[in-house]
């Protein structure tokens, strides 16, 4: 074990942070040493920051620089919780009282920023809090007084900053805010997870639609992935042949029945020739044809080669085999170019190739890990910590880390430049590991154990984000696990247990021409904001309108699949229905339920808003219509109507004409006045199912769509 000063010592270098990592005081969790930029520090210790904004496509404008500059001094509400403290808040809460409960925005803004002044400002001795008035002194509060120590941008954009936390505070647009509201506002963006807003943060795997139809004789012993040719070959037990997938369908292209005398062991792809390395228990290594498939060359070595690993940089074949020996082939001759014994004790079991630092991996059935210089065929560095033998590597280029996996139950993380302990140790699983791996160009990292348990972890703070296969899937086919491998390109990884078994990750954005993978329910558009928000299962994501990128996603923000949307009339609130019937009310800065109302019988099938209310409605498909209000904190229903007797389609408001228009399968669109609550007409001579109405006010209008290709118009009343 290091000395704690030794350990404080470590750094691991990381392209992806502004930093390094290192272990933490009283365990080897890493934590970010992050790079102070001009200067800059945040006074407080229970700041939260949220995730800076993703970049726009195309050349910004010399505005639009400022605008972005401004940004990145400024972070809006999150900002002003990283300037002020518990302590300063006092003060807040003190106006508060004085003002019987409640500040208006002024006076809120003038409070708060003297409150930021005593925290990061230095304000002068003459502001005080007694020379402020607040509501029931007799008028508003004067301008707050610039402190001297900041210049008057400064004073701008802090005041900017209270404002925008005002308006997320003030989700009901009251137009006053309340000290109970304002705290709990600040305890909810505390509490809530960071990922749960980023778009970069790690997903989920989930379980393929393509399976394995093939037929096998018996388990799958290793599945090895050659994303030069996209290719997955797959290795079955005691078969001295081999087969190659389609990654994309999970079917069988080709097969070679009898490749070796013995059960083939392990397999390369050597792409400078096109060609596919074999080795077998009849200690011969083979070269086959990629696209015939057709034997090429043939050498025989002295014991059986368990692994095979490719040297671009020196044009040469690595194997390890059964005793330990490190050989180098020369495929031009087809000879032994040099070797290696002694060095490694018992089987080596993986070689991996380490670009970054010229050198090559090993792993053997010591437990040791021997970092190689392929030129002089010499070892440069030994990882000692594994109590027992290991057998899979990965290395990951994002991170520099080196990754190590065997017959304990804990993958370990080595920073590869210190030849010391492991930096991480990735715990949960409860059998011997069967392989670790790591996803090319993502902090994804994957382990999994000889029960067919995966556990997906993030590489940027070590923390697992997912536990599945094993004994929670449905289908037990590949409960032992034999082998596994990622497939970048699809986005997928195989599992070779009793079959071959396929997991999709479940990413946010499919590419630029794809919003969602698993469809959209609704989409919505957000005019004070400029902001369009998509819905789909159990997710709202946000959208800059101006460039069409995604900058937030609100993830599990209903617990029942979402099958209704619609945006309160201040823009600050979101209105959801789900699939049992639930009508909840979301806050559209970090998606907290703030109410839930009366619950339908049957799934919500549309949701509307009443314009210039508190008060919307919501329509299932049993065909029931309420009318909610949302003005007090208890959520109350001021009416019901059940005249449709199939499922409601459509509904629109419209508050000129104060009517209510309601389409539905049964053929029929109700008509309700909004002043009595009751049903004004019923429009019954439609042919087919009603897909959608819009009330044209200024001629007293409606237009009703139909599924037969119809469009109809229908006067109405003069406006009340």
């Amino acid at each position: 074990a290091l000395e704690e000063e030794e350990l404080r010592s470590l750094r691991i270098p990381s392209s992806a942070h502004r930093g390094s990592l290192s272990p933490s005081k009283n365990s080897f969790l890493p934590t970010l040493q992050e790079q102070e930029q001009g200067g800059r520090e945040h006074a407080g210790s229970g700041g939260y920051r949220r995730q800076r904004r993703l970049p726009e496509r195309g050349r910004p404008s010399p505005a639009d620089d400022e605008g972005e500059a401004r940004r990145d001094e400024f972070a809006g509400d999150q900002e002003v919780m990283a300037h002020i403290s518990a302590e300063h808040l006092d003060g807040v809460k003190q106006d508060f009282i004085s003002a019987g409960g409640s500040l208006n925005v002024d006076q809120f803004v003038h409070s708060m920023l003297r409150s930021l002044d005593a925290a990061d400002l230095n304000p002068p001795p003459e502001t005080s809090r007694k020379s402020v008035r607040l509501a029931g002194d007799g008028g508003a509060p004067p301008a707050p007084a610039r402190p001297k120590s900041v210049k008057a941008p400064k004073v701008s954009l802090y005041a900017a900053a209270v404002i925008d936390l005002f308006s997320y505070v003030d989700v009901h647009g009251e137009g006053f805010v309340t000290w109970d509201e304002v705290s709990n506002y600040l305890v909810e963006q505390g509490m809530v997870r960071g990922d749960q807003f980023t778009v970069d943060s790690i997903k989920t795997y989930e379980a393929s639609s393509a399976v394995d139809q093939s037929k096998h004789d018996s388990a799958v012993e290793r599945l090895v992935y050659f994303d030069q040719v996209d290719t997955l070959m797959c290795l079955t037990r005691g078969s001295r042949g081999f087969r190659l997938y389609d990654p994309k369908r999970c079917t069988v292209k080709a097969e070679v029945t009898s490749a070796h005398r013995g059960s083939i062991v392990n397999s390369c792809y050597l792409e400078p020739i096109n060609q596919i390395a074999t080795s077998s228990s009849d200690m011969t290594i083979c070269m086959w044809d990629h696209a015939s498939l057709g034997l090429r060359n043939r050498i025989t070595a002295k014991d059986v080669q368990l692994c095979l690993e490719w040297d671009p940089s020196s044009k040469h074949l690595f194997s390890g085999s059964i005793d330990g020996t490190l050989s180098c082939w020369d495929l031009q001759s087809m000879s032994l170019a040099d070797s290696q014994r002694g060095k490694a004790k018992g089987t080596m079991n993986d070689l991996l190739m380490i670009p970054d630092l010229n050198m090559m991996a090993s792993a053997s059935a010591d437990g040791g890990i021997l970092m190689w210089d392929t030129a002089t065929m010499r070892t440069k560095r030994t990882f000692k910590g594994h109590r027992k033998g290991t057998f899979s590597l990965a290395y990951s280029m994002d991170y520099r880390c080196l990754l190590t996996a065997g017959l304990e139950q804990e993958a370990f993380v080595w920073n590869p430049y210190v030849e010391r302990v492991p930096i991480f140790r990735l715990k949960g699983h409860t059998h011997a590991l069967c392989g670790v791996a790591v996803v090319p160009g993502t902090p994804q990292i994957l382990s999994a154990d000889i029960k067919g348990m995966f556990r997906l972890w993030d590489m940027r703070n070590f923390r697992c984000v997912q536990s599945f296969g094993g004994g929670a899937a449905a289908d037990s086919s590949y409960s032992d696990l034999n082998s596994f491998c990622v497939m970048p390109m699809h986005r997928r990884l195989a599992a070779g247990g009793a079959r071959v078994t396929m997991y999709d990750y479940m990413d946010e954005w499919g590419g630029e021409d794809l919003t969602d993978i698993t469809g959209i329910t609704d989409a919505l558009y957000n005019p004070n904001a400029g902001e369009f928000y998509t819905v789909s299962k159990t997710t709202v994501k946000a959208w800059h309108a101006s460039s069409g990128t995604l900058f937030k996603v609100l993830r599990d923000i209903s617990e029942h699949e979402i099958t209704a949307a619609c945006l309160a009339d201040n823009g600050r609130k979101l209105y959801l229905g789900d699939s049992h019937g639930r009508v909840t009310a979301h806050g559209l800065k970090n998606g907290t339920k703030l109410k839930e109302f009366e619950r339908h019988r049957a799934d919500i099938s549309c949701l509307a808003i009443w314009r210039g209310t508190m008060q919307f409605f919501s329509a299932s498909w049993d065909g029931v219509v309420k009318v909610h209000s949302d003005e007090s904190q208890r959520p109350q229903t001021k009416a019901e109507f059940q005249h449709h007797r199939d499922g409601v389609t459509c509904m629109e408001a419209c508050p000129e004409l104060m009517l209510l228009a309601t389409g539905s399968t049964d053929t029929q669109v109700c008509l309700y006045d909004l002043k009595t609550l009751k049903l004004e007409h019923t429009v019954n001579r439609l042919q087919h199912v009603v897909s959608d109405v819009s009330f044209l006010a200024s001629r007293c209008l409606l237009a009703i769509a139909d599924q037969g290709g119809c469009v109809s118009l229908w006067r109405g009343g003069a406006p009340p």
